[in-house]
This record gives C-alpha cells, sequence and structure tokens, in this order.
C-alpha cells in the first residue's frame, strides 16, 4: 500500500505519535482544513466591510454595520464548512469514515444555513419596515410583512427538517405528506 502524502512531508514526530488512533499529522491536516478557511473567511469579511465601511456615508454604515455583525459569523461558518467538505477526499480518511463524517458535517452546515437565512431574512424585514415607515405605509403593509417573514419561515425550517431527515438516512415523502394534508386540513 501506499502511503498517504501527509506520511511523507509531514515531520516524523508528528506521523509517528497518535491520539485516539489517528497519528498527529493527520490532526493536524484535519485541524488545518478548519481552522485555514474559517481564519481566511473572517479576514477577508472583515476586510471588505472595512473598505466599505471608509466609502459609505454615515447612514449607509450603520445599515452595513448590522449587517455584518448578524450575518459575519453565521456566513463565515457555513463558507469554512463548505470549504472543508470539498478539502475532505484530500484528507487521510477510510472511505467509510469519511461518508458518516461528512454526514455529520452536512448536518451542522444544514443547521448553520438554516440560521444564516432567517438571521438574513429577518435584517431585511426590519429593513423593509423601516423603509415602508418612511415612505408612509399604513398598518396593512406592516401586517403583510409580518405575515410573508412568518409564512416564510414556516418553509424554511421545513425544508431544513427536510434536508435533515435525508442526511439521517429517512425518506422525507411521508413527512411531506403529512405537511400537505395537515396544510389543507
Amino acid at each position: 500500500l501506499e502511503a498517504y502524502w501527509i506520511d511523507q512531508h509531514l515531520p516524523e514526530a508528528l506521523v509517528q505519535r497518535s491520539l485516539f488512533g489517528i497519528s498527529l499529522a493527520e490532526w493536524s491536516v484535519w485541524a488545518a482544513s478548519i481552522g485555514g478557511p474559517l481564519l481566511l473567511f473572517w479576514l477577508t469579511i472583515s476586510l471588505a466591510a472595512f473598505v466599505a465601511r471608509r466609502s459609505l456615508s454615515e447612514r449607509r454604515r450603520t445599515r452595513l454595520d448590522a449587517w455584518v455583525s448578524g450575518l459575519r459569523w453565521l456566513t463565515v461558518l457555513v463558507l469554512t464548512l463548505l470549504v472543508h467538505l470539498a478539502l475532505l477526499p484530500v484528507l487521510p480518511f477510510t472511505l467509510q469514515s469519511r461518508v458518516v463524517y461528512s454526514r455529520c458535517v452536512l448536518v451542522v452546515a444544514v443547521i448553520l444555513l438554516t440560521m444564516l437565512v432567517w438571521r438574513m431574512t429577518e435584517l431585511l424585514v426590519r429593513r423593509s419596515r423601516i423603509r415602508a415607515q418612511r415612505t408612509g405605509g399604513n398598518a396593512g403593509t406592516q401586517s403583510l410583512l409580518l405575515l410573508g417573514e412568518g409564512v416564510f419561515k414556516v418553509l424554511l425550517i421545513l425544508v431544513s427538517i427536510a434536508l435533515l431527515l435525508v442526511l439521517f438516512g429517512v425518506n422525507p415523502t411521508t413527512a411531506l405528506a403529512g405537511v400537505g394534508l395537515g396544510g389543507v386540513a
């Protein structure tokens, strides 16, 4: 059998020592496949926000700050997990452990993505309500915005649950049929 690239390129001290049956070299590469993208995306978003903040007016800066503070970490975590999943074939794990591990990472990614879309919806609806108040929108506009936000969030949760069911190996068609019958009744 051919040795993994990690065994050939990393220091022998890391290759020979192990923790929980996995060499320290493999742990290092695993940690780097998460830590590297995490740091890179955080720095990229922080730098982009800094540059954008300097070129905006005060009113737009507060809006940008609200978006950045509300979405930065969720965006960084989702992007990091996606890059980590893309790097998974390069990591020296067995096929079975890769499949199980990738499903676990996908479960976390679905949850984080749901949280990100939820937060984006809240920020968009809040911005729309402020805009509607400025332009003299009536109570009907406010109610419609709240109704749309509620319906969208329910659909978001249902789609997320269906995705999680698929990741856990459950066929979601029965659950979706039940939701459809519940919606009719």
